[in-house]
């Protein structure tokens, strides 16, 4: 009996302007991995446009809002706020930053809006009581969803920089499109 070998390639990015072209784009890994032996998943294979980033946003918002959900009860507790932001930090902050790398200003604001209603049912207060978010991140002390998205851009970005120049990670970061010009 012959021995499995399985290679996961996880992340690879095709960017085209229509769906025909995008079609075109895609054969040519598909053909290339066969021909060697392996084959693409169409069911994991995700193609993601415009539209179906703003349906990201929403999903990982609605996860990260799921992920506190289960732990409501102890966030609303009477226990000090120190363990209480341990665990959002280490529990929601992840699930609500992932993949958050190339977030868009939109995005970005979709998610503040998010961690503050949080940080209020953490505390106990409505935005009736008129506390400035400035007051509640002090007695919260979670850490700023806005300021880790920017660390993990950051991070991203030494990433790519230390990378081969003969990476596709790289490529990409560098393209520009057809047309266009270069800075």
């Amino acid at each position: 009996m012959a021995a499995a070998c399985r290679i996961y390639i996880s992340q690879m990015i095709l960017m085209a302007g229509n769906s025909a072209d995008l079609q075109a784009t895609l054969q040519d890994p598909n053909e290339a991995s066969l021909a060697i032996g392996f084959e693409m998943n169409k069911y994991k294979t995700k193609i993601m446009s415009n539209l179906s980033r703003d349906k990201e946003i929403a999903r990982r918002i609605q996860l990260g809002r799921a992920a506190f959900g289960k732990l409501e009860d102890f966030f609303k507790s009477k226990i000090s706020q120190s363990p209480k932001t341990k665990v959002y930090n280490q529990c929601v902050l992840p699930i609500l930053t992932y993949g958050a790398e190339v977030a868009t200003k939109e995005y970005m604001h979709k998610i503040k809006v998010a961690q503050r209603t949080m940080k209020r049912t953490m505390l106990g207060i409505s935005l009736v009581d008129r506390i400035s978010d400035v007051d509640i991140r002090q007695r919260t002390r979670v850490i700023d969803v806005g300021m880790r998205i920017a660390s993990l851009k950051w991070r991203w970005a030494g990433h790519v920089a230390k990378q081969d120049d003969d990476r596709w990670i790289k490529a990409v970061t560098e393209l520009y499109p057809v047309g266009a010009r270069c800075p």
